[in-house]
């Protein structure tokens, strides 16, 4: 009896895995909004089911069996104690199984999302019974208990809408002109993949502090998927110090501060 139901819940299991194949599909994608939603529910879906086959047939087998009638009130009395004893040792199992289906209910982190968990830039690849597996940008995985990471925060970059703005910090001189910075802000963006933008009415050049090296200036950068946002950034930055460097040699002005390391420090 116990080996057929574990036989027909790993069968179960390995329709469903045929049936809701993903791997073939790029949930990263803004366009995979619906995708990452039908796969994370297609989930725990399976996971819901795999439990309740595992419920069903152990409530089967038991009053099946004939065990509780031949050792008598004994053995009742031992099974009370045993119950407790297995609950307690089977309380962290349960508790990231009943915390893998919050997720998947509550939409927080859907797989395929972009998320920053404590300062990795990573994307939700599966949602299993007792962890979370993410994927890093750099394509190295993170297993992480799935109690822990719904108790960690994180930034979900894909919840709601796509779109966000990257703000790229430079530190300039104090008497760098903002002006000429912000236009050379507009042709960098100019330069840039127009389908991986946002809306650039939200592209902006601020200046969001002070100290005694010099000035901070925000270029806030909008990105229309947040899976390829991280390298727009790193591009836009690229062209904006050398643009900026090129004008500071032809025109003979300071746009980046001159410190030494010990004020840098």
């Amino acid at each position: 009896m116990a080996s057929g139901l574990w036989f027909a819940v790993n069968c179960i299991d390995v329709i469903l895995d045929r049936l809701t194949e993903f791997d073939e599909t790029d949930l990263t994608k803004h366009q995979a909004h619906h995708m990452r939603t039908v796969a994370t529910r297609v989930a725990a879906a399976r996971r819901a089911l795999v439990v309740a086959v595992v419920l069903i047939g152990g409530g089967v087998f038991l009053s099946q069996t004939n065990v509780f009638q031949n050792l008598g009130l004994t053995l009742l009395g031992t099974a009370g104690a045993l119950t407790l004893v297995l609950g307690f040792a089977a309380r962290q199992v349960l508790g990231n199984i009943m915390a893998s289906m919050q997720i998947a209910l509550n939409q927080s982190a859907r797989i395929g999302d972009r998320i920053v968990y404590k300062d990795y830039l990573c994307h939700v690849e599966r949602i299993n019974f007792t962890y979370v597996q993410l994927r890093d940008w750099d394509g190295t995985r993170l297993v992480v208990p799935v109690d822990e990471f719904i108790s960690t925060p994180f930034e979900n970059w894909t919840m709601q809408e796509p779109e966000m703005l990257r703000i790229i910090k430079l530190k300039c001189a104090h008497q760098a002109d903002v002006d000429q910075l912000r236009t050379i802000f507009d042709r960098v963006v100019a330069s840039l993949d127009p389908e991986e933008l946002g809306d650039l009415d939200d592209a902006k050049v601020r200046v969001a502090g002070q100290d005694a090296l010099g000035k901070d200036v925000w270029f806030a950068l909008p990105c229309a998927d947040p899976n390829t946002s991280w390298d727009m950034a790193c591009k836009a930055r690229e062209k904006l110090i050398a643009e900026a460097t090129d004008l500071e040699k032809s025109q003979n002005i300071d746009i980046f501060p001159e410190a030494r390391l010990s004020e840098a420090a």
